[in-house]
Protein backbone atom coordinates (compact mmCIF):
# COMPACT_ATOMS: atom_id res chain seq x y z
CA UNK A 1 0.00 0.00 0.00
CA UNK A 2 3.25 2.25 0.61
CA UNK A 3 4.08 1.75 -2.80
CA UNK A 4 1.45 2.44 -4.21
CA UNK A 5 0.39 5.66 -2.23
CA UNK A 6 3.74 6.80 -2.73
CA UNK A 7 3.39 6.27 -7.02
CA UNK A 8 -0.32 7.36 -7.61
CA UNK A 9 -1.67 9.73 -4.55
CA UNK A 10 0.10 13.69 -3.99
CA UNK A 11 -3.33 14.51 -1.52
CA UNK A 12 -6.23 13.13 0.29
CA UNK A 13 -9.25 14.62 1.69
CA UNK A 14 -10.28 11.66 4.42
CA UNK A 15 -12.47 11.17 7.42
CA UNK A 16 -10.78 13.00 10.49
CA UNK A 17 -7.99 12.34 12.46
CA UNK A 18 -7.57 8.49 12.58
CA UNK A 19 -7.89 8.41 8.77
CA UNK A 20 -5.32 11.21 8.69
CA UNK A 21 -2.64 8.93 11.13
CA UNK A 22 -3.24 5.61 8.85
CA UNK A 23 -2.69 7.93 5.59
CA UNK A 24 0.43 8.91 7.42
CA UNK A 25 1.50 5.60 8.50
CA UNK A 26 1.53 4.57 4.41
CA UNK A 27 3.61 7.77 3.74
CA UNK A 28 1.32 10.47 2.81
CA UNK A 29 2.60 13.93 4.29
CA UNK A 30 0.23 15.40 6.39
CA UNK A 31 0.33 18.48 4.91
CA UNK A 32 -1.21 17.27 1.87
CA UNK A 33 -4.03 15.67 3.53
CA UNK A 34 -7.49 17.19 4.13
CA UNK A 35 -9.59 15.96 6.66
CA UNK A 36 -13.18 17.20 7.00
CA UNK A 37 -14.68 14.66 3.94
CA UNK A 38 -18.00 13.50 5.99
CA UNK A 39 -19.55 16.46 6.37
CA UNK A 40 -23.98 16.65 5.94
CA UNK A 41 -25.97 20.13 5.42
CA UNK A 42 -26.03 21.10 8.97
CA UNK A 43 -27.97 23.88 8.00
CA UNK A 44 -30.45 21.70 6.87
CA UNK A 45 -31.22 19.83 10.38
CA UNK A 46 -30.13 22.90 12.37
CA UNK A 47 -33.12 24.97 11.13
CA UNK A 48 -35.17 22.13 10.23
CA UNK A 49 -35.43 21.12 13.86
CA UNK A 50 -35.66 24.56 15.29
CA UNK A 51 -38.32 24.89 13.50
CA UNK A 52 -40.48 21.94 14.68
CA UNK A 53 -39.48 22.70 17.75
CA UNK A 54 -40.85 26.36 17.46
CA UNK A 55 -44.04 25.01 16.17
CA UNK A 56 -44.86 22.33 18.50
CA UNK A 57 -43.97 25.10 21.64
CA UNK A 58 -46.35 27.57 19.60
CA UNK A 59 -49.19 24.91 20.04
CA UNK A 60 -48.26 24.03 23.42
CA UNK A 61 -46.99 21.07 22.48
CA UNK A 62 -43.47 21.36 24.13
CA UNK A 63 -41.52 17.85 24.50
CA UNK A 64 -42.22 16.58 28.13
CA UNK A 65 -40.55 13.29 28.12
CA UNK A 66 -37.59 13.04 25.84
CA UNK A 67 -35.91 9.63 24.40
CA UNK A 68 -32.69 7.98 23.24
CA UNK A 69 -32.95 7.71 19.33
CA UNK A 70 -30.89 5.31 17.00
CA UNK A 71 -30.13 6.23 13.14
CA UNK A 72 -28.89 3.62 10.86
CA UNK A 73 -29.59 -0.03 9.21
CA UNK A 74 -30.01 -3.31 10.98
CA UNK A 75 -26.74 -5.24 10.58
CA UNK A 76 -24.81 -6.49 12.55
CA UNK A 77 -21.70 -3.91 12.77
CA UNK A 78 -24.43 -1.32 14.52
CA UNK A 79 -24.24 -3.62 17.65
CA UNK A 80 -27.97 -3.58 18.18
CA UNK A 81 -28.05 -5.92 20.60
CA UNK A 82 -25.55 -4.38 22.99
CA UNK A 83 -28.00 -1.22 22.68
CA UNK A 84 -30.99 -3.11 23.97
CA UNK A 85 -29.16 -5.05 26.59
CA UNK A 86 -27.56 -1.91 27.64
CA UNK A 87 -31.01 -0.22 27.52
CA UNK A 88 -32.20 -2.91 29.50
CA UNK A 89 -30.01 -2.29 32.25
CA UNK A 90 -30.86 1.51 32.39
CA UNK A 91 -34.64 0.71 32.92
CA UNK A 92 -33.42 -1.69 35.08
CA UNK A 93 -31.32 0.89 37.34
CA UNK A 94 -34.44 3.58 36.96
CA UNK A 95 -33.74 5.05 33.75
CA UNK A 96 -36.71 6.59 32.75
CA UNK A 97 -36.75 7.76 28.80
CA UNK A 98 -37.67 5.56 25.79
CA UNK A 99 -35.89 4.66 23.05
CA UNK A 100 -36.63 4.70 19.31
CA UNK A 101 -35.02 3.20 16.33
CA UNK A 102 -35.16 4.50 12.85
CA UNK A 103 -33.74 3.11 10.60
CA UNK A 104 -33.91 -1.03 8.20
CA UNK A 105 -32.01 -4.00 7.21
CA UNK A 106 -31.50 -7.80 7.34
CA UNK A 107 -31.38 -7.88 11.07
CA UNK A 108 -35.09 -6.10 11.88
CA UNK A 109 -36.65 -9.19 12.70
CA UNK A 110 -33.56 -10.39 15.19
CA UNK A 111 -33.98 -6.94 16.76
CA UNK A 112 -37.66 -7.04 17.16
CA UNK A 113 -37.24 -10.54 19.28
CA UNK A 114 -34.79 -9.23 21.29
CA UNK A 115 -37.13 -6.12 22.23
CA UNK A 116 -40.14 -8.88 23.31
CA UNK A 117 -37.37 -11.21 25.02
CA UNK A 118 -36.25 -8.13 27.14
CA UNK A 119 -39.71 -6.71 28.29
CA UNK A 120 -39.12 -3.94 26.72
CA UNK A 121 -42.04 -3.43 23.85
CA UNK A 122 -43.77 -0.54 26.04
CA UNK A 123 -40.37 1.70 25.83
CA UNK A 124 -38.51 0.49 22.67
CA UNK A 125 -40.25 2.34 19.64
CA UNK A 126 -39.12 0.69 16.41
CA UNK A 127 -40.12 3.30 13.65
CA UNK A 128 -38.36 1.91 10.66
CA UNK A 129 -37.09 3.70 7.67
CA UNK A 130 -37.74 7.24 6.70
CA UNK A 131 -36.41 10.31 4.49
CA UNK A 132 -34.40 13.35 5.41
CA UNK A 133 -38.21 15.23 6.03
CA UNK A 134 -39.04 12.38 8.53
CA UNK A 135 -35.59 12.31 10.67
CA UNK A 136 -36.43 16.05 11.22
CA UNK A 137 -39.17 15.22 13.22
CA UNK A 138 -36.99 12.56 15.10
CA UNK A 139 -34.30 14.78 16.25
CA UNK A 140 -35.89 18.05 17.03
CA UNK A 141 -38.38 15.46 19.65
CA UNK A 142 -35.03 13.05 20.84
CA UNK A 143 -32.50 13.58 23.96
CA UNK A 144 -29.69 12.26 23.08
CA UNK A 145 -28.77 10.06 20.01
CA UNK A 146 -26.81 6.91 20.55
CA UNK A 147 -24.27 4.90 18.23
CA UNK A 148 -22.40 1.75 19.75
CA UNK A 149 -21.25 0.34 16.91
CA UNK A 150 -18.33 -2.08 16.79
CA UNK A 151 -17.26 -0.94 13.23
CA UNK A 152 -17.81 2.98 11.70
CA UNK A 153 -15.65 4.56 9.60
CA UNK A 154 -16.96 7.48 10.65
CA UNK A 155 -21.01 7.61 11.55
CA UNK A 156 -22.99 10.53 10.01
CA UNK A 157 -25.80 10.47 11.69
CA UNK A 158 -23.89 11.90 14.67
CA UNK A 159 -22.82 15.13 12.75
CA UNK A 160 -27.06 15.11 11.73
CA UNK A 161 -27.34 14.65 15.87
CA UNK A 162 -25.24 17.26 16.46
CA UNK A 163 -26.37 19.89 13.68
CA UNK A 164 -29.97 19.42 15.67
CA UNK A 165 -28.29 20.12 18.68
CA UNK A 166 -28.16 16.88 20.39
CA UNK A 167 -26.00 15.80 23.09
CA UNK A 168 -24.90 11.95 21.68
CA UNK A 169 -23.13 8.81 22.85
CA UNK A 170 -20.67 7.52 20.88
CA UNK A 171 -18.72 4.41 20.61
CA UNK A 172 -15.03 5.02 20.45
CA UNK A 173 -14.81 2.24 17.66
CA UNK A 174 -16.92 5.47 15.55
CA UNK A 175 -14.25 7.26 13.15
CA UNK A 176 -15.88 10.50 14.39
CA UNK A 177 -15.94 10.24 18.18
CA UNK A 178 -12.07 11.59 17.86
CA UNK A 179 -12.68 14.42 16.36
CA UNK A 180 -16.53 15.33 17.20
CA UNK A 181 -17.25 13.75 20.93
CA UNK A 182 -13.71 13.11 22.90
CA UNK A 183 -12.76 16.11 24.72
CA UNK A 184 -15.48 18.24 22.88
CA UNK A 185 -17.96 18.33 25.67
CA UNK A 186 -20.47 17.13 23.09
CA UNK A 187 -21.42 14.08 24.78
CA UNK A 188 -19.71 10.78 26.28
CA UNK A 189 -17.15 7.57 24.30
CA UNK A 190 -17.95 4.43 25.72
CA UNK A 191 -16.30 1.74 24.88
CA UNK A 192 -18.71 -1.20 23.66
CA UNK A 193 -16.40 -3.87 24.60
CA UNK A 194 -17.46 -2.56 28.22
CA UNK A 195 -20.64 -4.59 29.26
CA UNK A 196 -21.96 -1.45 31.36
CA UNK A 197 -20.41 1.18 29.56
CA UNK A 198 -23.41 2.68 27.81
CA UNK A 199 -25.75 1.76 30.47
CA UNK A 200 -23.77 4.08 32.86
CA UNK A 201 -23.79 6.59 30.01
CA UNK A 202 -27.23 6.15 29.37
CA UNK A 203 -27.88 7.11 33.19
CA UNK A 204 -25.61 9.85 32.95
CA UNK A 205 -27.26 11.90 29.94
CA UNK A 206 -30.47 10.70 31.10
CA UNK A 207 -30.18 12.15 34.53
CA UNK A 208 -29.47 15.70 33.00
CA UNK A 209 -31.63 18.59 33.32
CA UNK A 210 -33.43 19.63 29.84
CA UNK A 211 -31.21 22.65 30.21
CA UNK A 212 -27.90 20.75 30.88
CA UNK A 213 -28.44 18.73 27.74
CA UNK A 214 -29.80 22.23 25.86
CA UNK A 215 -26.21 23.34 26.76
CA UNK A 216 -24.73 20.08 25.72
CA UNK A 217 -26.07 20.47 22.20
CA UNK A 218 -25.33 24.18 21.73
CA UNK A 219 -21.97 23.25 22.18
CA UNK A 220 -22.43 20.23 19.53
CA UNK A 221 -23.44 22.84 16.99
CA UNK A 222 -20.35 25.13 17.62
CA UNK A 223 -18.57 21.78 17.12
CA UNK A 224 -20.27 20.50 14.04
CA UNK A 225 -20.08 24.18 12.54
CA UNK A 226 -15.97 23.03 11.74
CA UNK A 227 -17.42 20.56 9.51
CA UNK A 228 -19.84 21.66 6.75
CA UNK A 229 -19.81 21.40 3.20
CA UNK A 230 -18.08 24.74 2.99
CA UNK A 231 -15.53 23.41 4.62
CA UNK A 232 -15.29 20.48 3.00
CA UNK A 233 -14.71 22.87 -0.17
CA UNK A 234 -11.72 24.73 1.58
CA UNK A 235 -9.57 21.12 2.42
CA UNK A 236 -10.26 19.84 -1.37
CA UNK A 237 -8.82 23.60 -2.18
CA UNK A 238 -6.18 23.05 0.41
CA UNK A 239 -4.91 19.93 -1.10
CA UNK A 240 -4.99 20.82 -4.40
CA UNK A 241 -2.93 23.56 -3.91
CA UNK A 242 -0.74 22.20 -1.66
CA UNK A 243 0.12 19.92 -4.37
CA UNK A 244 0.39 22.06 -7.13
CA UNK A 245 -2.27 20.79 -9.18
CA UNK A 246 -2.93 24.72 -9.64
CA UNK A 247 -2.23 27.80 -9.81
CA UNK A 248 -3.91 29.94 -6.82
Amino acid sequence: KRAIVRAFYDGAVCSGTRAEAYLRTLGMAAANIGRKYDVVDNRFFSDGTDSIRQELARRGGAIVQPYFLWVGRYCAEKNLDYLLTSYHGYRTRGGKLGLTLVGYGPLEGAVRKRIQELDLISSVVVAGACGPEGLLEFYASAGCLVLPSIKDTWGLVVNEALASGLPVIVADKCGCADDLVLGRGTGVVISPDEPFALTMAMLKIGAMSQEERRTMGDRGRSVIAEFSPEMWTDEVLHVIRKTGKVEA
